[in-house]
């Protein structure tokens, strides 16, 4: 039997995400290139990805495109529990497992992307490199990223990860951070109002911080786009309560979802979110991309505005 090529084009923003996106059924999207401030149609294939990104001949040299292949199977359970629920529909019910699944899967969002190269890589402090030389003895840190990466891929809640021996402490702590947070977190799916679409970005996600007294950034609402209708926030508990300048959304936008102790889950409803926040949440993405965003419709994106 003929060997299938391995797949070099290694998304870190999951194709069946981008599709939402697209208003064109050749597969293609509408891309605004920040750099140079021009639209073009770019095919989906070529966006948000980045050439063997997760390929690793050192950790698993029988099958170096391993945690790309892991990536895809985590990829096609969300993105049928994305179709299924969250697209569909203003109540949405997820299983206890479903919300697990859900919630690690987008803190390996942020852990996944090619943003996190440098910090593991030759441009790594040498304060980092000395953080990590307890885990990686011969100070290959794009080595340990991956190793930890292809453990994480293959979990589907918090609780895997810190049952996994073999993932690392610190990477054990960036998901309990970015699933659970200092007082725990959920969900909320939000359906924009008003002339301005959701878009992609590079940066996936971006996230909203408070700032302690003592300087400390606390992350307090992580933003996932998931088409140009809908978005997931996750939020800390207690966010609500925070200064209206610090949370920036009203506080009866907070709803925490329903416990359904009968089967065992949650049910929430969709909340809806208007121009001026869909504003809000678009300068964050457009501020902190660093080359570009995807649009369903760029007559629903205001460029010029935020370019003056």
């Amino acid at each position: 039997m003929k060997k299938q090529p391995e797949a070099r084009r290694h998304h870190f923003i999951p194709k069946f995400i981008i599709r939402n996106f697209s208003s064109n059924e050749l597969g293609f999207i509408r891309y605004f290139n920040k750099k140079t401030n021009k639209f073009s149609n770019e095919p989906i294939e070529e966006t948000f990805k980045y050439n063997d990104l997760y390929r690793d001949e050192i950790n698993i040299p029988d099958d170096p495109v391993k945690i790309e292949k892991d990536f895809g199977k985590y990829e096609g359970e969300i993105a049928q529990l994305l179709k299924n629920k969250f697209l569909k529909g203003d109540d949405i019910t997820l299983t206890i497992a479903e919300n697990e699944s859900l919630m690690l899967f987008l803190a390996l969002m942020n852990f996944r992307s090619k943003h996190v190269l440098p910090t593991f890589s030759g441009k790594a402090s040498q304060n980092t490199k000395e953080m990590y030389s307890h885990y990686q003895k011969d100070g290959d840190l794009l080595s340990l990223w991956k190793r930890n990466l292809g453990q994480l891929v293959n979990c589907r809640s918090i609780d895997d990860v810190m049952k996994n021996d073999k993932i690392d402490a610190p990477f054990k702590g960036f998901m309990l951070r970015d699933t659970f947070g200092p007082t725990g977190q959920y969900f909320i799916i939000a359906e924009r109002r008003g002339g301005e679409d959701f878009f992609l970005s590079d940066l996936y996600p971006v996230v909203l911080f408070a700032v302690a007294d003592d300087g400390l950034q606390i992350p307090m609402m992580s933003f996932y786009p998931i088409s140009p209708n809908r978005i997931v926030i996750t939020c800390g508990y207690g966010v609500e309560n925070a200064r209206q300048e610090v949370r920036q959304f009203e506080k009866n936008f907070f709803t925490i979802p329903q416990s359904l102790p009968n089967k065992g889950g949650y049910k929430f409803h969709v909340r809806k979110i208007y121009e001026p926040d869909v504003r809000f949440i678009n300068d964050m993405f457009y501020e902190h991309t660093k080359e570009g965003i995807v649009l369903f419709d760029q007559d629903r994106f205001f460029v010029n505005d935020r370019n003056k």
